[in-house]
């Protein structure tokens, strides 16, 4: 395996998801990101890690030991953190598949850099050139929103995952008082996401061939999910809440692992691919 990304141009066919997003998107959020790394490290310095919260909140609410030493592929894997946390600390086996160069870039870049053996695929993961069943789990770290159906990511999902293993991913939680704030103050944004119901996820996973065996919430309490996008004092407030929040969350990695449908800023699922493992 490479730590240099595997360059497939993508060629995205039309899967009636309703994509919201597009590669030009993408390849602006990752540049952005990139050129505000110091902030993040700041603010999120704790997130990742061995006893950060990503790990935590997986061992919390999937099971760590799923992950040890399995076979695990990352949808929307740019710039994947998670991965490097899984191979380091999990001794996964790790691929990230993603359609923006910028951001795939960006993990072949932290596998490099970290010494991490992962491939980093360049390619749509709808038409992506994969014998089914390769992988013992697929995720997916706030992917589905994107989509205003998430059948078809789900059954890409579930094409990939062997026979009894498990499809785990997250989604921000629309439905948290706070969210009100994300789409006064950032409504560009937030119009590049869908709420997904618990209903309609359950009912998505049974078509794919998945069964729902968990839904969870987790993070810290929803005040700004993007940077604003207006001005005033409203938005100012809002910065300097969720800075605060994310300074405690950074203090105390465990905090956050658990949180409530009204405020957290999260939520995640447990799905695993009928058949015998």
């Amino acid at each position: 395996m490479s730590s240099q990304p595997e360059h497939a141009p993508p060629s995205p066919k039309s899967t009636g998801a309703g994509e919201q997003t597009d590669i030009a998107f993408w390849d602006d959020q990752w540049n952005e990101r990139a050129s505000r790394s110091l902030v993040q490290r700041l603010f999120h310095g704790r997130d990742f890690g061995p006893r950060g919260q990503f790990l935590r909140v997986l061992d919390h609410h999937v099971g760590l030991e799923r992950f040890r030493n399995a076979k695990v592929v990352e949808f929307g894997g740019a710039a994947s953190r998670f991965l490097l946390d899984l191979a380091l600390h999990a001794g996964a086996k790790v691929t990230a598949v993603d359609f923006s160069p910028v951001g795939i870039q960006g993990t072949a870049q932290l596998f490099k850099r970290h010494g991490v053996d992962g491939q980093a695929v360049h390619a749509d993961m709808f038409n992506w050139n994969v014998e089914s069943g390769s992988f013992d789990l697929t995720t997916h770290w706030g992917l589905l929103e994107h989509f205003d159906d998430p059948f078809p990511v789900l059954a890409a999902s579930a094409r990939v995952t062997r026979p009894g293993g498990s499809v785990v991913f997250t989604m921000p939680n629309m439905e948290a008082s706070g969210a009100r704030l994300w789409k006064r103050y950032a409504p560009d944004n937030y119009a590049k996401h869908i709420l997904h119901t618990d209903a309609s996820i359950q009912e998505a996973c049974s078509r794919a061939g998945l069964v729902l065996e968990k839904a969870f919430h987790f993070g810290m309490p929803l005040v700004r999910m993007a940077p604003p996008e207006t001005a005033g004092a409203g938005p100012l407030l809002a910065n300097a809440v969720h800075a605060g929040l994310c300074l405690i969350g950074t203090a105390l990695p465990g905090l956050f692992v658990q949180g409530s449908r009204g405020l957290a800023n999260s939520r995640g699922f447990v799905a695993r691919r009928v058949g015998a493992g």
